[in-house]
């Protein structure tokens, strides 16, 4: 076992995971130059007081970075394990909501799978992510709510990040009206997933996107493209094998 998960599991066990993940993002340099690369990166969609959305929030890790932006965030994360630490960590900043639900594409329930507290949760039992053994999974049943429903309730968000492994299509089809700028998570090998996703998004709004590799912060286009050119683009031999689309959508 690589020695990041090793000491994860140990820091479980022992019932310090918390503190100890709040040290180790403090003092880690690699969390710090991707935070600071995100900041950049998310400045150019977000100004204080914006609204967003944060759409499988696992454990606040891109919150942190809209709060510290100035944004008004609402995250939506369903895993029960998560909301100790985003609570701990984020929720003495008045301008963060936690909204312990799924985002999907209609109001009720649904089956979450997960490994404790990784990354990988998902409403989708298909997603090959799951194998991911930091902890073994697990399964429960958790409230569902739509985009619609959420902007409702808060309002129509400046920005929406949607990180919710493999149930992206559920989620957008739960929406109705254009947001200015959503991100979605792709992967090369499942790109017609986010063509399905665009064509549920062009049917409210014309499109325009851009895009980043995984884990990077800059943007991919120098200009945004359409819809199908960036389904052509992930056709090409050095195409990132995963990231995340921008969608700018016309209000």
């Amino acid at each position: 076992m690589p020695a990041p998960r090793a000491l994860k599991q140990i820091s479980m066990s022992l019932g310090v995971y918390g503190p100890a993940r709040r040290i180790f993002r403090r003092f880690s340099p690699e969390v710090r130059r991707q935070r600071r690369g995100d900041l950049e990166l998310y400045r150019q969609f977000i100004r204080p007081r914006d609204l967003v959305f944060d759409i499988g929030a696992n454990m606040g890790q891109k919150a942190d970075i809209f709060l510290a932006l100035g944004a008004n965030t609402i995250s939506v994360e369903p895993n029960p394990n998560c909301w100790p630490i985003i609570e701990a960590e984020l929720s003495a900043n008045p301008n963060f909501s936690l909204v312990p639900k799924a985002i999907s594409s209609e109001v009720g329930e649904a089956t979450l799978t997960f490994a404790h507290t990784a990354s990988t949760a998902s409403l989708n039992p298909k997603w090959g992510a799951l194998e991911y053994r930091d902890a073994p999974l697990n399964s429960c049943v958790v409230e569902t709510t739509t985009l619609d429903d959420l902007i409702d309730e808060h309002g129509v968000p400046s920005f929406c990040k949607i990180d919710v492994e493999g149930f992206e299509l559920e989620v957008v089809k739960g929406l109705s009206v254009p947001i200015p700028i959503l991100s979605l998570e792709f992967h090369k090998n499942e790109a017609q997933k986010i063509r399905k996703c665009f064509d549920v998004l062009s049917e409210i709004s014309p499109l325009k996107v851009n895009s980043i590799a995984m884990n990077e912060a800059t943007l991919s286009h120098s200009s945004w493209i359409s819809a199908d050119e960036f389904m052509a683009s992930m056709e090409s031999a050095n195409a990132p094998a995963a990231g995340d689309v921008f969608v700018r959508m016309e209000l």
